[in-house]
């Protein structure tokens, strides 16, 4: 279910982030050509607030594998 964008302007300018998480939601079918059960699923959608805190990052040769930490609060759905 996706964030309607009167959601969104409700919270301005405080939704900053909008998170999506696919999640099981039990057996859906089975795969005809394997006879596995497959696993239904749903996206799952959130406005949320977040605040980022400054990553801690060193200049190195390579990948950056810099991470940022963030803490903030969901909002919709409530």
């Amino acid at each position: 279910m996706a964030i309607s964008a009167t959601t969104v302007s409700n919270y301005a300018p405080w939704g900053n982030a909008q998170l999506a998480f696919e999640v099981g939601t039990g057996l859906g079918a089975v795969d005809p050509a394997t006879g596995n059960a497959v696993q239904a699923t749903e996206i799952v959608e959130y406005l949320a607030a977040l605040k980022l805190q400054s990553p801690n990052w060193k200049p190195e040769s390579g990948v950056d594998n810099t991470t940022y930490s963030c803490q903030g609060r969901l909002l919709s759905p409530v």
